[in-house]
């Protein structure tokens, strides 16, 4: 029995090390895509994606169960990012000025900001439980502390 626990104890953590590791590769390549990208609009906030992608990642690796709270956000937000810069480089590189082209790029450009707010949110949220334990932390102590001086 204390086998078996311990043997998925240890496959839960060789998942969790192969997510952290498939997110790192992916901020990779959003750092790569940020490098080519050309508008200065789109290039600042894509530097801010990246800073916000580093801080998730930060804090899922420091509290792995976290990860499951980021999950969408890791196996498909930043998979089709990194699918649709790559697409939007390859427009604006080879210069393609057909319609369909240039609907593409202007909606790319428009939905990035969009982009950033959704990390921010994304980020906003694996901070919010750790705040909420903290103030519950803090009131108990308090209602503690009153009672002391009774």
């Amino acid at each position: 029995m204390f086998t078996s626990k311990k043997s998925k104890m240890n496959e839960s953590l060789n998942i969790n090390v192969e997510k952290l590791r498939d997110l790192q590769r992916d901020m990779r390549k959003l750092r790569e895509m940020y490098g080519k990208v050309r508008n200065y609009n789109i290039a600042s906030n894509l530097k801010n994606v990246c800073i916000l992608n580093d801080k998730i990642f930060k804090e899922v690796s420091l509290n792995q169960d976290k990860l499951e709270k980021v999950s969408t956000f890791m196996n498909y937000y930043i998979p089709t990012l990194i699918k649709i810069l790559q697409q939007y480089v390859y427009i604006k590189e080879n210069e393609m000025k057909d319609t369909l082209s240039e609907n593409t790029i202007v909606s790319i450009e428009k939905a990035i900001c969009d982009v950033e707010l959704a990390f921010n949110k994304i980020l906003s949220r694996l901070y919010k439980d750790d705040n909420q334990d903290i103030y519950a932390e803090l009131k108990v102590l308090l209602s503690e502390l009153g009672s002391i001086e009774e």
